[in-house]
């Protein structure tokens, strides 16, 4: 399959990827089958990583090519059982579904700023000037305050409801929270700020009226109960309610795992039937493999979630003690107003319901995390429970009338084996300290030598073993002998679990391995299967041999250029023949950096060796056999040489040169030029 190919314009590659998972989607459709997108895009992905399939990744797809790989793709999914395609299905929504505690608090938030944005924004822009648009001002303003405390869903018969109150007889009903505290004054103060202003304002006013409303729902409860959920006494209900199911949930598949365990553990790792090299399982004993994985599954998720939701119970009992304080605080300040006749201040009042008001969407918060948790319980249920029970139907039939001897306690209680020094072991054994979790080990703490030997059988790994260290990695073995095998040699054992995972993808999620599942250098031999074909990768790249593998063999200079061969050449020539009695010589054309000399402006006091006025013979030197020699023969100089005009006259007698044998005197030339 095309992946993050540069060559690729990425709109082309977009749309001709999503065109693919929308055929997939259409075939399988058409077969009963429904599973999410990001399910055929794993899919997508493992198929092309099959070596079996021989398809490039990283390069552009033919049409046959695409055809292909639909009908691979297609063929495996609707190859899948029912229930790898729940648990798959499951994984995706959880991940989907479940958010921590801050974004679930910001998603929320955010929801209701959307719903109240455009009220907002009509009341911060003007100020009413007549009566009918005082009216319409004001029910906007008293549904952007239903709406920012989420108060019901009866927002317009509220509108309505306070709009009457408010015109009948002239008089200010006492329902009308925004009208106890808004005056022509205050509307004549909001009319001359500015928008930004306005905003703030407009919102500690909707603050304060809700805290009236929940003031006045506390003191008068059958008034405003249509309106307002007394979250304090239901929001710990709901989560005693949530962690009460969810309590039973893990009672119930712990006993699955502990009867599925029983019967699966022997049959995958000692009942071993080679026929034909390959090994013959029953079917059944396959679905209850399967059904470990979803039980494992459910049990990781339901301790995250009640993890989080235990948490979330200290925390809301802290809101609900801060809101009955604050309450009882206002009650007892206009109690004593009342009392001794004098008139609460609005500013004390005022703030008071600001704090009410604060306490409230705190306790508003905490209700949308529990119920978010609350419906992903449900759903899990459902994901579960279907495929679960035929399992037990099936498992109660091998069990017959016997019954498991062991009982939670026992199963979970690890024996303290002490693991022999071996000096061949090559991961590094550390000891198992009781703060740290199994789950966030590699593979999410099962033991790997079980998901190895029973193809992809989950088995809880003994902690007191220790913790194997093996490449900045940490793994959990179940029994001493695993884990002496796995010592030995653990990169084949991790190779092995990568290619289980490909061939089972519900336990890619599981085992915490998506960036290892998913890469391709880590497809090896255990995913071939017997073929030699493994996954092709097309790059842009070059290859280039070494003529001599000795690195003193290596000549830095060789080049095979002709025209470079010979432009050394003249170099050299030209070299030679200027040559002086300083540092310039020959050797200067074998360094990188050659040195250069300088000579100062000839004067007529400088003595020199040649002189215009001196009689010399004239000589030219050519380099003979640097390419196509004859056997036997070796490159050397040859000089041509020219006799003085006899007209030519100097005034210096020539001083003649001695002899230069260019062998001695150039012996680099074989070893570096000549090279075929």
């Amino acid at each position: 399959m095309p992946l993050n190919n540069p060559h690729i314009p990425k709109e082309e590659y977009h749309q001709t990827f999503l065109r693919l998972i929308s055929n997939v989607q259409t075939c399988i459709k058409s077969a009963g089958v429904e599973v999410e997108d990001e399910f055929v895009v794993m899919i997508i992905k493992l198929v092309s990583l099959d070596p079996g399939n021989k398809f490039l990744i990283k390069q552009q797809m033919v049409e046959s090519e695409l055809e292909r790989m639909k009908k691979i793709v297609v063929d495996r999914i609707l190859a899948m059982s029912s229930m790898s395609r729940d648990i798959i299905s499951m994984q995706f929504h959880f991940k989907m579904s479940y958010y921590n505690r801050d974004d679930s608090v910001y998603a929320h938030r955010e929801d209701q700023e959307n719903k109240i944005s455009s009220l907002m924004n009509d009341m911060k822009t003007g100020i009413p000037n007549n009566l009918r648009q005082h009216d319409i001002w004001y029910a906007k303003l008293i549904g952007a305050t239903i709406i920012e405390a989420n108060m019901g869903s009866a927002m317009e018969s509220s509108v309505v409801r306070e709009t009457e109150d408010r015109q009948t007889d002239g008089r200010t009903d006492k329902r009308n929270s925004i009208a106890l505290m808004l005056r022509r004054e205050d509307m004549n103060l909001l009319s001359t700020m500015t928008q930004r202003d306005r905003e703030a304002q407009l919102y500690h006013l909707m603050h304060i009226a809700i805290g009236i409303r929940l003031y006045s729902k506390d003191k008068n409860p059958d008034d405003y109960g249509e309106f307002i959920e007394n979250l304090p006494s239901i929001t710990p209900l709901k989560i005693d309610e949530t962690l009460a199911l969810m309590s039973t949930m893990r009672s119930t598949n712990i006993q699955r795992l502990i009867r599925y365990t029983t019967i699966a553990q022997p049959y995958f790792l000692r009942h071993v039937i080679y026929r034909m090299d390959r090994r013959a399982v029953n079917s059944e004993m396959v679905k209850i493999r399967q059904a470990l994985a979803m039980v494992h599954q459910v049990l990781i998720y339901l301790k995250e979630l009640t993890d989080d939701l235990s948490h979330e119970k200290d925390i809301c009992s802290q809101l609900v003690t801060g809101y009955r304080e604050i309450m009882d605080d206002l009650h007892r300040i206009v109690s004593n107003g009342v009392q001794n006749g004098d008139e609460v201040p609005r500013t004390v009042l005022h703030a008071k319901f600001v704090d009410l008001t604060a306490a409230w969407r705190d306790l508003q918060e905490c209700q949308v995390f529990v119920e978010s948790i609350s419906l992903i319980v449900k759903s899990l249920t459902e994901f579960s429970s279907e495929n679960l029970s035929k399992v037990d139907t099936v498992v109660d039939k091998i069990l017959g009338e016997s019954h498991i001897p062991v009982t939670e306690k026992e199963f979970f209680n690890f024996p303290t084996i002490k693991l022999p020094d071996d000096k061949y072991a090559l991961a590094k054994r550390l000891d198992f300290r009781e703060d740290l979790n199994p789950l966030q080990m590699t593979c999410s703490g099962f033991c790997v030598h079980s998901l190895v030997k029973g193809i992809g059988l989950l088995i809880l790994s003994n902690p007191n073993l220790g913790i194997f260290n093996w490449k900045n990695q940490n793994y959990l073995l179940s029994t001493s002998k695993g884990a002496m095998d796995f010592r030995r040699d653990p990169d084949s054992y991790v190779k092995k679990v990568h290619a289980i995972a490909r061939k089972w993808p519900e336990l890619i999620v599981l085992l915490n391995i998506e960036k290892d599942a998913f890469d391709p250098g880590t497809v090896s031999d255990a995913d071939r299967s017997g073929k030699t074909t493994n996954v092709l990768i097309s790059t842009d790249a070059g290859a280039q041999t070494e003529i001599h593998p000795v690195e003193s063999h290596i000549v830095k200079h060789y080049t095979s250029n002709e025209w470079d061969l010979r432009m050394r050449g003249l170099t050299l020539s030209k070299i030679h023949k200027c040559r002086t009695h300083g540092t310039q010589t020959h050797w200067q054309a074998l360094k990188h950096n050659a040195e250069v000399q300088t000579f100062a402006t000839k004067t007529v006091s400088m003595q020199t060796n040649r002189d215009v006025y001196s009689e010399i013979p004239l000589s030219q030197f050519y380099l003979y056999g640097l390419r196509g020699l004859h056997c036997g023969v070796e490159p050397h100089v040859v000089e041509i040489s020219q006799d003085n005009p006899t007209d030519l006259r100097g005034m210096v007698a020539t001083r003649i040169e001695p002899e230069i044998n260019l062998k001695d005197e150039l012996p680099f030339l074989p070893q570096i030029y000549y090279q075929n």
